[in-house]
């Protein structure tokens, strides 16, 4: 279930904000790509209503050519990294082994799949600490490890590497990149960080203020975007990499 197609979808929140207008966008089976834009472009609304934690939307989502509106969370299948998800008094051995424990699955093998993935992200070693003590980079670790603890048909990654230190960020990215060539499905990440943007293989999709404004390559939007938008967010990168 991981070729996603969006047809004039549109999102207005109870307090008049106008998340998303009119998105239209095919994502295919085992796409890698990135959802590029500032605060307010839409990004984890686009997101949040792809894993189905949001309902209320107008327009049509079909997730493999059934219509999301029919499909409950479990059953669409999506892993979703991001903080809002990680319980600060929780130990990261639970917030890891939650949603494989949500599908009863059997103890030794949640125990086995917990510590398999925590030895990937180096983060073994603090698997009975509580969320609430670690760093961010750290909690950024587990949120990874979170999502990719289970064999979902999506996974998402919003907006995780933000405020993280370059290297820090580089970091993390080769490690997704690395378990990318292993893990079968669409990968869907939500950014406004330049670096990452560039980092990642795959398609940019530039949002901003709920429209998109440019889907492409890095190099096809900067050379041949016409949308203020799009070309205004890669110029400072473009100009380095491209010229």
């Amino acid at each position: 279930m991981s070729a996603i197609n969006i047809k004039n979808l549109s999102k207005k929140y109870m307090n008049g904000t106008v998340a998303l207008s009119d998105i239209n966008l095919d994502i295919a089976d085992g796409d890698t790509i990135v959802l590029f834009g500032g605060t307010g472009a839409g990004k984890t609304t686009l997101l949040k209503i792809i894993a189905g934690l949001v309902e209320e939307y107008e327009g049509e989502i079909n997730l493999d050519g059934k219509c999301a509106k029919e499909l409950t969370v479990e059953n669409r299948n999506v892993a979703f990294a991001t903080f809002d998800f990680m319980k600060r008094r929780q130990a990261v051995y639970d917030v890891l082994a939650f949603p494989l424990r949500l599908r009863k699955l059997d103890g030794a093998y949640i125990n086995e799949r917990v510590r398999s993935i925590a030895d990937l992200l180096e983060i073994k070693d603090i698997l009975y600490e509580k969320v609430a003590v670690l760093s961010r980079y750290i909690i950024a670790k587990v949120a990874i490890a979170r999502a990719l603890v289970r064999d979902a048909e999506i996974y998402i990654f919003d907006s995780l590497l933000e405020d993280l230190p370059q290297e820090h960020r580089y970091e993390l990215l080769l490690v997704i990149m690395k378990l990318r060539e292993r893990i079968k499905g669409t990968f869907i990440f939500a950014t406004e960080d330049y670096f990452t943007t560039l980092f990642i293989p795959g398609r940019i999709i530039v949002m901003n203020y709920g429209y998109i404004d440019k889907i492409g390559l890095a190099k096809e939007i900067y050379e041949n975007g016409n949308a203020v938008a799009a070309k205004t967010i890669l110029k400072k990168i473009g100009e380095n990499i491209y010229e």
